[in-house]
């Protein structure tokens, strides 16, 4: 408990020391280790009811997780099992491309090693998994829809055990990655509130551009695209809402929301 508490701390007293600060930065939109001071950080996740601390590469644009479908689900008030095997395998998919040391792969053997049943459970997993794969490629099908497009009562079962040994991270150092890696607290979009994003889209089809143009703040590079979207979503629904009324101006366009 103390030894995890101190790597806590000292983690926290080195991230206030390398991580840039937002006033620091120009507005505009950066790769997100330029928020981080470098393309690799010491960092310390939650894991369950501990700590533990990695060395972490940032992720680039094109490898980032999709920060729509993160936000959507987390905006939702009911999640489904469908959702939160949604994050999970974003999750999963997030730490095999972030974690330098140790790895994904040598924190899951790690695992299995040191627990007997987890390594039978995993065995049968694997097994099932292949009974799967096999299904798919002999009825031309691409894994994972394999058995639910073929009704397979094995898959039923794989999804079953994959919740247990799909992913052997806690739920709660997958969320902390997933926000670590799109830069929650370090950039402005927080800040970004409809009002602002209809603001935005009004200016780019009267002075020509994108949305994201006319944002003043500091994103992280993959946000733009987000901004831009988001944008003219409102711009659709808020247009709907006016022809409703006649015509008439619509001010309850929700100044206090945000984007995340």
């Amino acid at each position: 408990m103390l030894k995890a508490y101190i790597k806590k701390k000292v983690d926290q007293y080195l991230s206030e020391l390398w991580t840039i600060r937002k006033s620091e930065l120009p507005s505009g939109f950066y790769p997100l280790e330029q928020f981080y001071n470098g393309a690799r950080r010491v960092v310390t996740l939650p894991w369950g009811s501990e700590y533990r601390t990695l060395i972490i590469r940032t992720l680039g644009a094109g490898e980032a997780p999709d920060i729509n479908t993160i936000i959507k689900i987390s905006n939702k008030k009911d999640k489904t099992e469908s959702d939160l095997d949604t994050i999970i395998n974003i999750g999963e998919d997030c730490a095999k491309k972030s974690f330098v040391n140790p790895t994904y792969e040598e924190i899951k053997k790690a695992l299995t090693d040191a627990d007997p049943v987890l390594k039978e459970g995993m065995k049968s997993f694997t097994r099932i998994e292949n009974e799967i794969k096999d299904l798919a490629a002999k009825n031309g099908v691409t894994f994972p829809v394999a058995g639910r497009s073929l009704g397979n009562k094995r898959w039923e079962e794989f999804c079953s055990i994959s919740r247990i040994y799909g992913c052997l991270l806690p739920i709660n150092t997958i969320n902390a990655l997933l926000w670590w890696q799109v830069g929650s607290g370090v950039t402005d979009a927080e800040s970004v509130t409809e009002d602002k994003l209809l603001e935005a889209y009004y200016l780019s089809q009267r002075f020509h551009g994108r949305p994201s143009d006319y944002i003043h703040g500091c994103f992280v590079e993959q946000t733009r695209l987000e901004i831009d979207i988001k944008a003219a979503e409102l711009y659709v629904r808020h247009s709907k809402r006016e022809t409703g009324n006649r015509g008439g101006r619509d001010r309850s366009r929700g100044r206090d929301k945000n984007i995340r």
